[in-house]
């Protein structure tokens, strides 16, 4: 909702400017006795950390009190008045201000086991005689974990957590809250004849407490327990049962960044799912395609119905009436939730990696999702399907399957042979790939199972399930002909109390241009300019709405759009009577 109040920018002009907005409507009218302010803790964005003093003193400078800055995200967490946070968003050097916003360890109440994932073996698990995840270091961010607990070997971590203006850290990462207990006993624990046992046993587990003992913590402690890992060379997955309904560019930016460094990032899905499933309803930070989005099951291999769904979920696993560990060396089973799926795929990952220690995470990550088993549920309940751990790590003795599922779509502008849809292969057959562009369109690529293949004709050997995108692009002008910027307003003319819908159109420099980033400045008689930052859609536009209220200033209003970094420009003007 909030995005759709601000066209679509929640980059410069944030939530935290909606905020303000409200705040500075309420009671016209009347003579207010001035109160304190409540003050708001965010998470500024810069364009460039080169000049990080000069930025830390462009916070300060508007009453920013600063209480974290981090090296792999250009950000700076600072806490301050709505309204400053409101100018603070207008600074050219300032790409966005975010809320740091609080996320929370996902459980519930709701009435199962291990060897789910091991297909089936039965325990001691065959695959265990290749892997059981040695070496391989996991770290739980989460509530910490319990360091005495006799099932399990808790090899190091750090605290981060947020008091008053300072982001803290130290060595205090016992759990008290049990939520990372039993989220870590599901991937590491101990295979010594006591208690219960992890995916992964031999896995190095790690304590990441971005959590507090309520189960709650903040964004800027989570990405200070990211970078904390993004910093060793011991920590190869991060799993995070955790979850936040709220969108932040700054923890994206952060799993990204450790993502593209090899880290495999696993994470819950969330527990919003609707008893239909027809909602996209995948949390933050699984939603983000650097991480793994894990749905839950149940014991008859059915979505449990509070899993959430969407697009961006990319595997299943067990998350109804887990029993695993608990602080106090104890155990408990009851425990349900996408918290609970989410550490069996993080052992699985274990297992795979330590069988072949050469792998990137983009390899564990493809072998988890081509071996994972179909539960004949729709993709976006299971994904790819159930983790299976004996089936990623490969010693398994399993059949190769009789066929295979070959899946095309295309970006538009042009035709494929086969045409979009899902097609039946027989295992090793080869399929030939034809992608013909449409008139003022142009071959782009192919991309198939994330390989990026430049021949618009191509071969496929149907050994695994495979999907194919292909990519059309309109064809430009001129070569070097620079594209076009067209802005104009609905009506020449308006009266208060009502919108100005401004359009801005950009070509290339015929045809339309997406993807085209937008600056808009509305400037009226009297008062400070309003700005606006935009993405043009396929048609190569974009709509900006601005709000012209009883007392706006009557007489001419001028519309200032530009795009490439302001070499490229048009205007317009409306007026108000």
């Amino acid at each position: 909702m909030m995005r759709s109040l601000l066209n679509g920018n929640y980059g410069k002009v944030t939530v935290i400017l909606v905020v303000l907005l409200m705040l500075l409507s309420m009671g016209t009218g009347q003579v207010q006795s001035a109160e304190p302010v409540e003050k708001v803790d965010v998470l500024v964005g810069f364009n460039d950390m080169s000049a990080r003093e000069q930025n830390k003193g462009i916070v300060r400078a508007l009453g920013g009190e600063i209480y974290a800055e981090f090296s792999i995200v250009d950000v700076i967490a600072a806490r301050m008045t709505p309204q400053q946070a409101a100018a603070l968003a207008k600074n050219p050097r300032v790409s966005y201000v975010e809320p740091d916003s609080e996320v929370h360890a996902l459980v519930q109440d709701v009435p199962w086991g291990i060897d789910r994932v091991f297909g089936d073996e039965t325990y001691s698990f065959g695959t265990w005689t290749t892997s059981r995840g040695a070496d391989v270091g996991v770290a739980v961010l989460d509530t910490g974990i319990d360091v005495d607990h006799e099932d399990l070997e808790v090899v190091g971590g750090k605290r981060f957590y947020l008091r008053g203006l300072t982001l803290r850290s130290d060595d205090q990462y016992n759990d008290v809250n049990g939520h990372g207990t039993h989220v870590a006993g599901t991937i590491a624990a101990l295979d010594n004849g006591i208690g219960v046992v992890g995916v992964a046993p031999s896995a190095n587990l790690y304590a990441v407490k971005v959590l507090g003992d309520n189960g709650s913590g903040s964004i800027s402690a989570i990405v200070a327990g990211i970078e904390w890992v993004y910093n060793r060379s011991d920590i190869s997955i991060i799993n995070m049962s955790l979850g936040s309904s709220t969108y932040s560019a700054t923890f994206e930016n952060a799993c990204n960044s450790a993502y593209n460094k090899g880290i495999l990032i696993v994470s819950s899905a969330g527990n919003s799912g609707t008893v239909e499933g027809t909602e996209d309803t995948v949390g933050y930070p699984a939603k983000y395609a650097s991480v793994i989005a894990v749905a839950a099951s149940d014991g008859s291999d059915e979505r449990a119905y509070f899993s959430s769904t969407g697009p961006d979920v990319e595997l299943i696993a067990p998350g109804v009436n887990i029993k695993s560990t608990v602080p106090d060396g104890k155990y408990e089973e009851g425990w349900s939730g996408t918290s609970m799926a989410s550490p069996h795929v993080a052992g699985a990952a274990a297992l795979v990696w330590a069988s072949d220690p050469s792998f990137t995470n983009a390899d564990v990550r493809r072998i988890l999702t081509e071996t994972a088993y179909g539960l004949g549920l729709p993709p976006e309940h299971q994904g790819f399907g159930l983790v299976r751990a004996d089936l990623a790590v490969g010693d398994n003795g399993s059949v190769t399957p009789d066929t295979y599922t070959l899946t095309i779509t295309s970006s538009g502008g042009g035709t494929t042979v086969p045409t979009a849809g899902s097609y039946e292969y027989n295992s090793g057959e080869e399929v030939t790939l034809t992608a013909t562009p449409e008139e003022g369109n142009k071959f782009d690529r192919w991309e198939i199972d994330g390989t990026i293949v430049k021949e618009s004709v191509t071969t496929v050997t149907m050994d695994k399930d495979i999907t194919a995108d292909a990519y059309f692009t309109p064809i430009p002008g001129e070569p070097g002909a620079e594209p076009s910027l067209a802005v104009d307003t609905d009506k020449p003319e308006y009266s208060g109390n009502t919108w100005v819908y401004i359009t801005a159109e950009v070509k290339d420099p015929t045809n339309p241009l997406p993807g085209e980033t937008v600056n808009v400045v509305v400037t009226p008689p009297s008062g400070s300019a309003t700005s606006y930052t935009g993405v043009t859609d396929s048609t190569g536009s974009v709509v900006f709405k601005y709000r012209l209220l009883k007392t706006s200033a009557k007489g001419t209003y001028y519309v200032d759009a530009s795009i490439r970094n302001g070499s490229i420009g048009d205007n317009t003007e409306f007026k108000v009577k």
